[in-house]
């Protein structure tokens, strides 16, 4: 391996050029054996040896101010042109620790300097923002980590210590330029995706890298989910880092017990996302002119398309078509329920002097039972309108008056979930104590009394 550290998360690394055969022996040995052990199988001496050679951390336990200090740190000692190299070099090489990079690079460049949010739903001991604990469980070595590094390109790049470890090992190593070779074997790679073939999955796809490039089926797996980190393998209407930073909160998995993450979990065989490729292999645009996935009816508006967020489950498409297929739901659409809604996500409805008003899904479920299923947490926002509300108008506005309400009051109003806008864009924090009830004709009513216009009478 190239890179370690002695100290703490502040410490540079120490470099071994050439590679340490001999330290790599022990790491590999250490935890695996036809797969992992139980416990790292380490002789005293053997642990000196790596301590000294720099190929493992003396126990470090970082919060999470800690790790993200660390990340931008390492963040800024490589630029998007290196990793992007450095990825495509690899794939002749085979020096997978050159490939990682790209990863854990696409999670860190837009993430925004932040403080920890605890997220409110599923994993409430995370950051909302990036997902990291605010303090570490158990003391890192980053043996582990810096062996995945080098045995299959890294697994945890959504992980923010392993994205600062990763990246101030890349830092470490020289730069490399890709051969003409390196180019085609990208090139075959994107056109594996991109070919039509019928039943096409992420499983598939691994098994023909496998034949254009020297992998196991593991480490092509790792590469597919860096490309989708990459905005390379992704849906059309799933949002890529490298456009805006996606927010731990905000992500889906996909499909039930996956092991993929976001957004390959969404990704069904689509081909790929050819502004991703232009915009970490800006001078390999004319190389893949002819290989990107055929021009499709776009399955959400525009607005939604650059701000929807991924369902955090697996869903059918909610309108009356009968399909076995499981999809992102596009927009717009009308929910059954609030099993499709997320917070942040929008709707307008027709006041009765001809203009709009627009409503807020303020939090998806009913606190109490039952209705938990059946009733939403709807906002009326600081917005009309001579047309529906997009995602731009939302912008600074804040959340009238609140309340729960059932998702028929869209049904009701001749209203569809239209897309979504992140709360954290305006600083949106629905009131925990607004906890009223209200009927079907309340937000209505509720809205013209703001924006004018003959009430609805509430019915009996």
């Amino acid at each position: 391996m190239r890179g370690g550290t002695r100290r703490q998360f502040e410490t540079t690394f120490t470099v071994q050029s050439p590679p340490d055969n001999k330290a790599i022996a022990i790491v590999k040995h250490a935890l695996w054996d036809k797969g992992w052990r139980n416990s790292p199988l380490l002789t005293g001496e053997e642990r000196a040896y790596l301590e000294v050679s720099g190929y493992i951390l003396q126990d470090s336990k970082l919060s999470h101010d800690q790790c993200l200090a660390w990340a931008h740190n390492a963040l800024a000692k490589v630029t998007k042109e290196q990793v992007a190299n450095a990825f495509v070099w690899s794939l002749g090489s085979r020096q997978l620790e050159y490939r990682s990079a790209l990863g854990s690079f696409a999670h860190l460049h837009l993430m925004p300097q932040h403080d920890f949010v605890r997220t409110p739903v599923l994993y409430n001991d995370y950051c909302a923002v990036c997902g990291c604990r605010p303090m570490a469980i158990q003391p890192q070595t980053f043996l582990a980590e810096n062996f995945e590094r080098h045995m299959w390109g890294g697994v945890r790049h959504d992980d923010l210590s392993y994205m600062a470890f990763d990246l101030d090992c890349f830092s470490q190593l020289s730069p490399e330029t890709p051969s003409q070779n390196d180019w085609e074997l990208l090139a075959a790679i994107l056109k594996a995706a991109a070919d039509p073939v019928d039943g096409k999955t992420n499983a598939s796809l691994k098994k023909r890298i496998c034949k254009i490039i020297k992998s196991n089926t593991t480490e092509a797996g790792i590469l597919c989910q860096i490309l989708a980190y990459a905005g390379i393998l992704k849906p059309d209407d799933c949002p890529a880092y490298n456009g805006n930073y996606i927010r731990f909160d905000q992500r889906g998995d996909g499909r039930p017990r996956s092991d993929l993450k976001y957004p390959l979990s969404w990704w069904r065989g689509t081909g790929f996302c050819s502004a991703g490729v232009e915009y970490w292999f800006p001078w390999f645009k004319g190389s893949i002119s002819s290989q990107t996935r055929p021009s499709q009816p776009a399955v959400a508006s525009a607005r939604a398309k650059s701000t929807a967020p991924p369902f955090k489950h697996t869903e059918r498409r909610p309108n009356n078509q009968n399909t076995n297929s499981t999809k992102i739901s596009p927009y717009p659409f009308l929910p059954r329920s609030n099993a499709y809604l997320l917070p942040g996500q929008f709707f307008s409805f027709r006041l009765s002097n001809g203009r709009y008003a627009c409503g807020r899904v303020l939090e998806k479920t009913w606190p109490i039972q039952p209705g938990s299923r059946t009733i939403f947490k709807v906002g009326l926002m600081d917005w009309c309108g001579d047309s529906p509300a997009m995602t731009e108008d939302l912008a600074g506005r804040r959340v009238l008056e609140e309340g729960y309400a059932s998702p028929v009051i869209l049904r009701d109003y001749g209203a569809t979930i239209d897309g979504y806008r992140a709360f954290d864009l305006d600083w949106v924090v629905p009131d925990s104590s607004q906890n009223g009830v209200y009927g079907r004709e309340v937000l209505r009513i509720i809205a013209h009394e703001h924006f004018g216009g003959e009430k609805p009478v509430e019915s009996k």
